[in-house]
C-alpha cells in the first residue's frame, strides 16, 4: 500500500526574520556562507558552497572551522527592515554566485613556465618516490588547478565588499524612490482634494436621489429572472451596481467631509479653489469657463438665477442683481489647494485583495506601498573590526561595532545583542565599539563587583609588598 504524499507545514518565521543576516567564514579556505539564523544549518549552508571538484565539498559543517565573520542588524523601528534584510540576503547570494563564475585569474595562473623551471620540476619529479605515470606537465596542470580552486573559494574580501555595495545600492534606490513617491503622493493628493470639492458641489446642487433611483432600477433588473431589456448580462449589471454604490459612497463622504468644516452659524462656505501661482490661476479660469453654461448669449442674468447662485456659493443675497458691496467674510473666502488638503480627510483606503489582478489601481497601490530602503542606523557587527577595510566606501548612516562573542565563539550572538558604545579607530571612518554596562540592577551589581575586585587587588598588592620587604630584610641580615 502506497503512502500518501506528505504536505510540508509552512515555515514558522519569527517576528525578526530578515532583520539579521549572519555571515560565517571558513578559517582554512576563506569560504563564506550566509544565514538568517545565528546558528548554521548544515544542510542549507552546504548548498551555498560551489562544486569545485572532488575532495573540496564537505559533507557537513564543522563548528571549529566555520567562524562568525560579520552580522548585519537592521533597525527595529523601521517597518521595512525585514523586507530590506531579505532583499540584501538575496543580493549577497547573487553577488557571490557572480564571483564564482566571473573572476580574474592571478599571475600565478597566467604565467608561462620557462625551460629552466620545467627542468627543475622534472628533477623534483625524478627524485620523488612512488608512481612515475605522470610527467612534469601533469604536475604543473594539477598545481594550477589547485590555484584555481583556491581562488574561487577565497571570498572573504569579496563578501565584505558585496555587503558595502548592497547597502550603498539600497541607500541610492531608497533616496530616488522617496523623491519620486513624494511627488506622486502630492500630485494624487491634489487630485483627490479637487475630486472631493467637485463631489461636494454635486451633492449641493443635485444630491444623490438620482443615483439612488438609478441604483434601485439596476437592482430590480438583477432580481428579474427574465432577460434584460437592454441586453446587459448579470455580470455587467453587478459591475454597474458596484459602480453606482461606490459613486454614492464617495459623494456622501465628500459632503460629510466638507460639512464638518463649516460653521453652522454662518452661510454655506464656497467650495471654489484659490490659485497659488499663475499657472494655477489659468487652470482655475479654464475650469470656471468650462463649468459655466455657454449656450445663451452673454448678458445680465436674471435676479432669481443670481440669488440661487449666491446661495450655493455662500455669498449674501439681495433682490437686485447688483453685486454686494460688503467685504468678503472668512466663510466666503476661497482656500488654496494646500489649505483644503490640510483640512479635508482622505478617502478610505482600498484593499488591494478586492481589486482585479490586472487593475491599474492595484499596480499603483502596490508601487506606493512597496518598502523604501535606507542605510540609516544599520549596524554591522564584526568579529574583527579591521575586516571592514576590505570595502572602500560605506554608507554614512552605517554603524560598525565589535562582536561580543561568549564561550568558544562557534556561532554569532543572537539578534538581541548588548548595547555598545562608540570608540574612534582613526582616519578610516570606522567606529569600533566596546561593551557598555546596562542600566538598573545589572549596572549596580557590576559596579559593586568592580569595587570589590579593586579592593581585593589593592590588599593583595600590599600583602605581596610586605612579603617582599620582609624577604629582602632577611636576606640582608643573613648576609
Amino acid at each position: 500500500m502506497k503512502r500518501g504524499a506528505r504536505i510540508s507545514a509552512p515555515p514558522n518565521f519569527g517576528p525578526d526574520h530578515g532583520r539579521y543576516i549572519y555571515a560565517y567564514c571558513n578559517i582554512r579556505t576563506n569560504q563564506v556562507v550566509y544565514s538568517l539564523t545565528h546558528t548554521l544549518n548544515s544542510h542549507a549552508a552546504i548548498k551555498q558552497l560551489p562544486d569545485v571538484g572532488a575532495n573540496y565539498t564537505p559533507t557537513h559543517i564543522r563548528k571549529d572551522i566555520w567562524r562568525p565573520l560579520w552580522t548585519l542588524a537592521l533597525p527595529i523601528e523601521d517597518p521595512h527592515s525585514r523586507a530590506q534584510g531579505l532583499h540584501a540576503f538575496k543580493k549577497l547570494r547573487e553577488y557571490r554566485k557572480l564571483h564564482e563564475l566571473t573572476w580574474k585569474p592571478s599571475l600565478a595562473l597566467t604565467k608561462r613556465y620557462t625551460d629552466a623551471e620545467v627542468e627543475l620540476e622534472q628533477k623534483k619529479l625524478d627524485q620523488r618516490g612512488g608512481s612515475k605515470k605522470e610527467n612534469v606537465y601533469d604536475v604543473i596542470k594539477r598545481r594550477k588547478w589547485t590555484l584555481r580552486v583556491r581562488t574561487v573559494m577565497d571570498q572573504k574580501a569579496t563578501s565584505i565588499a558585496d555587503l558595502a555595495a548592497v547597502l550603498l545600492e539600497q541607500e541610492e534606490v531608497g533616496r530616488k524612490t522617496t523623491a519620486k513617491r513624494e511627488v506622486e503622493v502630492a500630485k494624487d493628493r491634489r487630485a483627490e482634494v479637487k475630486e472631493i470639492l467637485a463631489l461636494a458641489r454635486t451633492h449641493r446642487k443635485e444630491g444623490v436621489m438620482g443615483l439612488e433611483s438609478e441604483l434601485e432600477g439596476v437592482r430590480s433588473r438583477l432580481e428579474n429572472k427574465e432577460p434584460d431589456s437592454e441586453g446587459m448580462s448579470k455580470g455587467m449589471l453587478r459591475r454597474e451596481q458596484g459602480r453606482l454604490m461606490g459613486r454614492i459612497a464617495r459623494i456622501q463622504f465628500a459632503a460629510d467631509a466638507v460639512a464638518g468644516l463649516q460653521d453652522p452659524s454662518k452661510a454655506e462656505q464656497t467650495l471654489e479653489v484659490k490659485a497659488e501661482t499663475d499657472a494655477e490661476a489659468d487652470e482655475v479660469a479654464e475650469s470656471d469657463e468650462t463649468s459655466s453654461p455657454s449656450t445663451s448669449a452673454p448678458g445680465p442674468a436674471p435676479a432669481s438665477a443670481q440669488i440661487e447662485e449666491a446661495a450655493v456659493a455662500g455669498e449674501p443675497t439681495s433682490s437686485s442683481a447688483e453685486p454686494p458691496t460688503e467685504p468678503a467674510t472668512p466663510s466666503t473666502e476661497r482656500r488654496t489647494i494646500s489649505e483644503w488638503s490640510a483640512l479635508l480627510p482622505s478617502f478610505p483606503e482600498v484593499e488591494i485583495a478586492k481589486l482585479p489582478k490586472l487593475s491599474p489601481l492595484r499596480a499603483k497601490l502596490r508601487r506606493l506601498r512597496s518598502p523604501i530602503y535606507s542605510a540609516d542606523n544599520v549596524t554591522v557587527i564584526w568579529k574583527d573590526l579591521l575586516d571592514a577595510e576590505f570595502a572602500g566606501v560605506w554608507p554614512d548612516g552605517v554603524v560598525h561595532e565589535r562582536m561580543n562573542i561568549m564561550g568558544k565563539g562557534y556561532s554569532s550572538p543572537r539578534g538581541n545583542y548588548r548595547v555598545v558604545e562608540t570608540k574612534s579607530l582613526g582616519p578610516f571612518g570606522i567606529s569600533g565599539r566596546g561593551l557598555k554596562e546596562s542600566g538598573g540592577k545589572e549596572k549596580s551589581e557590576l559596579a559593586e563587583t568592580s569595587i570589590k575586585a579593586r579592593a581585593e587587588r589593592e590588599s593583595r598588592m600590599e600583602f605581596v609588598n610586605e612579603i617582599q620587604r620582609g624577604v629582602l630584610r632577611g636576606m640582608g641580615k643573613g648576609s
